[in-house]
């Protein structure tokens, strides 16, 4: 189970965590993380897919929890082993 998110809120700052960096697109609507490199306490390293595969179950209609604490977002998706880019929904 994984318990560090991708940034985390300090101070009222957003502040990276496991990601190292990230950018936003012009539209606000697409961001782009950056992986630390980290591991699992197994020695296996934590890739973008354990992010795409948890968020996206927590996403699903079927398996997310019924108290929703995610933001709007359309998809998901590994870039590579170590980046992962979501889609937010336009805010109106």
């Amino acid at each position: 189970m994984m318990y560090e998110g991708l940034v985390r809120i300090y101070d009222n700052k957003i502040e990276p965590a496991m990601a190292e960096s990230w950018k936003v697109s012009k539209d606000g609507l697409t961001y782009t993380f950056k992986l630390r490199d980290s591991k699992w306490s197994d020695g296996e390293p934590v890739t973008a897919y354990d992010f795409e595969y948890g968020i996206k179950r927590l996403l699903d209609q079927v398996t997310r929890r019924q108290t929703e604490t995610m933001p709007g977002w359309d998809t998901i998706s590994k870039m590579d082993r170590s980046s992962t880019k979501e889609k937010c929904q336009q805010m109106k």
